[in-house]
């Protein structure tokens, strides 16, 4: 067998949850965020960390969750798409968006 795997049994809940409690599946709409998530993946996100700045989130904006790139700046928030055919979202109004949690991770098909 080859040295880049490993026949051992690995727990996915070892590997890729933090803080069980605050850990969430959700489920990928959208080609948005191609060729980081793709429709379909299954989302792993933590509700418990706080630091979102350009980190990949689960965002509440305008009652609809959306899952885009985060980029906290002085006067506003960038909510960015990692495919470029989408365009940015601008946040002026905390109103109008909830930081909802982080993607930690991703399960998905090989593409």
């Amino acid at each position: 067998m080859s040295e880049d795997f490993s026949e051992d049994y690995q727990s996915l809940d070892e590997r890729v949850i933090k803080n069980k409690s605050a850990t969430y599946f959700l489920l990928a709409k959208g080609r948005s965020m191609e060729p980081t998530i793709f429709e379909e993946d299954i989302l792993v996100v933590d509700r418990s960390i706080k630091n979102f700045h350009n980190k990949v989130c689960v965002v509440s904006y305008n009652g609809e969750l959306i899952c885009k790139r985060v980029s906290i700046l002085e006067d506003r928030v960038l909510l960015k798409s990692d495919n470029p055919k989408f365009k940015d979202i601008v946040v002026f109004d905390d109103a109008s968006a909830m930081f909802w949690g982080v993607v930690i991770s991703r399960v998905g098909q090989v593409r």
